[in-house]
């Protein structure tokens, strides 16, 4: 008697290995369970439908009462099985060849590897097609805890079989064994645990704005997910309800537990948008002038990997940018001339970012005691700061407001042991970055000035 070929409903196939001879024979769910264990997604740009799988998958047996006499150890096995997720054929688990395993009838379970060296793949289901298969790893990417499937379809084994009592062992092939199991993954949380170390200014251009190194890290709550997506993830950035640019996470990889990354963002925001434009402004002066920041990581796209649009583009994250802390203003040199007006100025300032910087514009107000004594409205050309470096501007025009106003500063300046005092400072500056020009806000109280009397 040979076996039908397929699955025949409520049965499976019993045969001899050696020779092929078996029958269909009626059997109860043979597999109860099943734990896919550390589930390792890979992409492969090359062939990016038919990700590779990593896993080692452990099936449960529960045994019918007429084999339990049996001494089964279990060493070979495959699988056609396809995931149903919310009542849907989402992806079918190709598992590429008969492999070895390991089991047996008293551990009552059957551990089935699967590697991408074996060839094991998934691939979207003839039924719901790329669309089903986008949103099954969509939902697992944005979902908390566990996210329920069902694997259905049919498994082969082979199992050396001896018997208590009598001498001798045989091949049995238990072939076209019934899959029908719920289990389950645990979801990546929408990546929403994420923390972010100061970003810090490297690089500008006229065509991609301010380039910034974003150190950040993300700790993904599933302890069974692993995903390789071999592409960036990009991501809007938001401020104020505006794109103010894109951050971009290089060949995004999730295992469980912290991820760290370097994320590099481009603050470049649409220059006939007016909103963008300013909320850029509002963001870079806040970043400047030591505030911390809230934006918005959204609208994700991979770079080159359609399956995982969905998924990249389901999360939306709201993430605090810590802020520069190192005050700009070194000093100010007063050239004062008792009774002139105006009077002229230099201004040594620090460079807090990892590249040139230039100033190409200032328009600063001068405050002492809560009193605007002074003012600079001035175009500069030759003011380039190095990274993280410290650089004296050209002579700027100072402008006192008043001769009268100014008397307390001028009276405390001339009667200090070095002509050394404090003010502080309102000011908004044209900055360059690598080309690329835009205006910030700056404050600074207690900015150091110093006298001189030419």
């Amino acid at each position: 008697l040979y076996c039908t070929e397929g699955v025949v409903s409520g049965s499976l196939c019993l045969t001899n290995c050696a020779t092929g001879i078996g029958i269909d024979v009626e059997a109860p769910q043979l597999i109860t369970g099943i734990d896919v264990g550390q589930f390792q997604v890979i992409f492969d740009p090359s062939d990016p439908w038919h990700p590779k799988v990593h896993s080692t998958t452990t099936v449960q047996l529960t045994l019918p009462d007429n084999f339990k006499q049996l001494d089964m150890n279990f060493f070979g096995a495959g699988a056609n099985l396809t995931i149903w997720a919310q009542g849907l054929p989402v992806a079918t688990l190709g598992v590429a060849d008969y492999r070895n395993v390991t089991g047996s009838s008293a551990s009552s379970s059957v551990v089935l590897p699967l590697s991408p060296e074996a060839g094991d793949h998934l691939s979207p289901s003839s039924v719901t097609g790329y669309a089903g298969f986008e949103a099954f790893f969509a939902g697992a990417t944005v979902t908390s805890g566990d996210v329920p499937f069902s694997l259905i379809g049919w498994a082969d084994t082979e199992a050396l079989v001896t018997q208590a009592g009598i001498d001798g062992s045989a091949n049995l092939c238990l072939r076209y064994v019934p899959v029908n199991v719920t289990t389950s993954l645990t979801g990546l949380g929408g990546l929403t645990q994420i923390t972010t170390q100061e970003p810090l200014v490297v690089g500008g251009s006229p065509s991609t704005g301010i380039e910034l190194a974003v150190p950040l890290s993300i700790t993904s709550p599933s302890n069974n997910v692993l995903l390789v997506s071999n592409t960036d993830a990009i991501f809007d950035l938001q401020y104020l309800g505006s794109k103010v640019g894109t951050i971009t996470l290089a060949n995004l990889t999730i295992n469980p537990g912290a991820n760290d990354y370097n994320g590099t963002a481009y603050i470049y925001p649409d220059a006939t948008d007016s909103a963008a434009v300013s909320a850029t402004r509002k963001l870079l002066s806040a970043f400047t002038g030591g505030n911390t920041t809230d934006v918005t990581i959204t609208n994700g796209r991979p770079s080159d990997m359609a399956p995982l649009a969905a998924a990249f583009g389901a999360v939306t994250l709201t993430q605090s940018l810590p802020p520069n802390t190192v005050p700009l203003i070194v000093n100010s040199s007063f050239h004062l001339v008792l009774s002139a007006n105006p009077t002229t100025v230099n201004l040594t300032a620090r460079n807090p970012f990892g590249s040139d910087v230039k100033i190409t514009h200032l328009s600063s107000a001068l405050w002492y005691k809560g009193v605007n004594i002074s003012y600079i409205e001035q175009d500069i050309s030759g003011f380039t700061i190095p990274a993280y470096g410290v650089a004296t501007s050209p002579v700027m025009t100072l402008n006192i407001v008043s001769l009268i106003v100014a008397i307390p500063f001028v009276s405390v300046i001339l009667t200090s042991p070095s002509y050394n005092s404090v003010i502080n400072v309102t000011s908004s500056m044209t900055i360059d970055f690598g080309g690329y020009s835009t205006v910030i806000d700056y404050n600074q109280l207690n900015a150091p000035v110093h006298a001189v009397f030419p």
